[in-house]
């Protein structure tokens, strides 16, 4: 049987496809972690970030595992009540990850054609930073998240026919959003449609109108109940 950082890395792998491509994808259980590792320290059950992997670089070097920087989270196995649900908190990273690279893609792109854009390079020092609460609910996991974990979602189905967007923790009320279902039937048929693109590639050009609408109204729906209850 395979460890679960592997089951979940060959999940990583196949959702992925050509953006990780000649890259690391680096799964950890923080239980494999030497006593005394920081990570001890973050609130987080699974984070990741842009520079993560070459902060483990050594670590996992140690451990053979070191292919090259690319796609590394940690995850507290031990938080999550199934062997599934913990391979899915990975594939939740994953959309955070590739989110970053699509972001990065877009500066680059932007500094090329002479427009000032904010680096991407203090969203990734932040993930380090005490975990804050945030300004609003779904921070961090807004529209870009919820498109990249629907897409992760089916393309992984290929692998583990068990697995639906729910297991990957989208949208729904502890966002203050509607349902991962909603947001699913909102996006159409962008997941078949262009299932040979890379993620990040998809992530870089306008989503569905539905799907935005929803998103928006979602976010209005909110700001008018947080108001009403501030009266």
């Amino acid at each position: 049987m395979k460890h679960f950082w592997q089951e979940a890395e060959d999940l990583c792998r196949v959702a992925a496809g050509s953006d990780l491509a000649g890259a690391g994808c680096y799964v950890i259980d923080a239980a494999d972690l030497p006593a005394g590792t920081d990570f001890a320290a973050c609130k987080a059950r699974a984070f990741t970030a842009g520079n993560l992997s070459r902060t483990m670089e050594a670590w996992l070097t140690a451990c053979g595992r070191w292919t090259g920087p690319g796609f590394c989270t940690i995850v507290q196995r031990s938080e999550f009540p199934t062997y599934n649900a913990a391979c899915a908190i990975a594939l939740h990273e994953l959309a955070h990850h590739l989110g970053y690279l699509a972001l990065a893609n877009q500066v680059e792109l932007a500094h090329r054609w002479g427009v000032a854009v904010e680096s991407p390079a203090a969203a990734w020092s932040a993930a380090f930073a005490p975990i804050a609460a945030p300004v609003v609910p779904w921070e961090g996991h807004g529209l870009a998240f919820i498109r990249a974990s629907l897409h992760i979602a089916f393309r992984a189905r290929v692998l583990h026919s068990w697995l639906g967007i729910e297991a990957l923790r989208v949208a729904g009320p502890s966002y203050g959003l509607s349902t991962c279902f909603e947001y699913a039937d909102a996006i159409g048929d962008e997941r078949t449609e262009r299932a040979a693109e890379p993620i990040t590639t998809i992530l870089a050009t306008e989503p569905p109108a539905e799907f935005t609408d929803l998103f928006n109204r979602d976010v209005a729906a909110f700001h008018a109940a947080t108001e009403t209850e501030g009266v």
